[in-house]
C-alpha cells in the first residue's frame, strides 16, 4: 500500500503504489446523449408541505406543476396521515 507524504490526501501520488503507471493514450470520450428526466420537489412541513415537479431535457427546465398540502391544526399523527394520502 502506498504512503502518504504527508497527513493530507492531496499528497497522495498513486505511481508510487508499486502499480504500473505507465500513461496511456486516452481516448476521445463519446459524446454523451441528451438526459431527460423529471425531478419531484418535496418541502417537508407538519403543517404546509410544498411540492413541485420539474421537466430536464437537456439544458432545458420547465415547471410541470407545483402545489401545497395543508393539514392545518389536526394532531400529528392526522397531519402525517392526510399528508400521506
Amino acid at each position: 500500500m502506498a504512503r502518504y507524504r504527508s497527513k493530507a490526501w492531496r499528497a497522495f501520488r498513486p505511481e508510487s503504489s508499486g502499480v504500473d503507471a505507465s500513461p496511456t493514450p486516452a481516448s476521445p470520450a463519446p459524446a454523451a446523449p441528451q438526459a431527460s428526466c423529471r425531478i419531484l420537489g418535496l418541502d417537508p412541513g407538519s403543517r404546509l408541505t410544498g411540492w413541485g415537479v420539474i421537466a430536464v431535457d437537456g439544458a432545458d427546465c420547465r415547471c410541470l406543476a407545483q402545489g401545497r398540502i395543508e393539514v392545518g391544526t389536526l394532531p400529528v399523527a392526522q397531519r402525517l396521515a392526510a399528508i400521506h394520502h
